[in-house]
């Protein structure tokens, strides 16, 4: 810029629980912790500020101030004093078991083959025959609804019957730190619900029987 240029101070922010950084096109890097670093820009110049959370246990929440909404990347156009705030929160663990091991009675053993559906789980209708886990991350504070339903009697594939025959699959089960829990009772082949708050690392384990006859 010349001498007579006009400049403006720009303050980022970088706020919340957790923990990242916001670098500027500059070069300088402000972060991980809650700290204010002030840049000189221009009249008229653009910068792009970059978040960038600070490991997989942090993620990045948005912007607040002159730059707005999520995308980790700002475009702003300096026309005068400006601030901006990046905001940081934990990322906790979400962690789906499937069992074969549960107590389906004697005479109905835990097959395990049910589809559990969260939003962000990886897959997000993830099925197994048991031994498999389904794992995501979501910010502290988001409250999932996880729902477990049974094989569909007479599949052909993703069983884990016997080959001489495909059983009814029923009973679904989820066991966890839920706030509200319903399971299918009497072989009930209505889906199992889970609903919980995502502010510790969590872990579920998933199930259905065999239908008995």
């Amino acid at each position: 810029g010349g001498a007579g240029d006009v400049v403006h101070k720009v303050s980022i922010t970088v706020a919340g629980v957790g923990a990242g950084v916001v670098a500027s096109s500059s070069g300088e890097s402000c972060g991980p912790t809650n700290e204010t670093c002030d840049l000189s820009v221009v009249a008229g110049e653009t910068i792009t500020p970059t978040a960038t959370p600070e490991g997989e246990e942090n993620g990045f929440l948005g912007w607040s101030g002159a730059c707005t909404g999520s995308p980790t990347t700002c475009e702003l156009t300096v026309e005068d004093d400006a601030t901006v705030t990046a905001r940081f929160t934990p990322m906790f663990e979400l962690s789906v078991r499937f069992d074969r091991s549960a107590d389906c009675g004697t005479s109905n053993p835990a097959v395990v083959y049910v589809t559990t559906s969260v939003p962000g789980l990886s897959p997000e209708n993830c099925a197994s025959c048991g031994g498999y886990v389904c794992q995501a991350r979501f910010p502290a504070g988001t409250e999932l609804s996880v729902t477990a339903t049974p094989g569909e009697s007479g599949s052909t594939t993703g069983t884990c019957s016997d080959p001489g025959g495909v059983p009814t699959l029923a009973n679904p089960a989820i066991t966890g730190s839920c706030t509200a829990n319903t399971e299918g009772g009497g072989f009930s082949t209505s889906p199992a619900a889970c609903i919980l708050t995502m502010n510790s690392n969590q872990n579920l384990v998933v199930w259905s029987c065999q239908q008995s006859g």
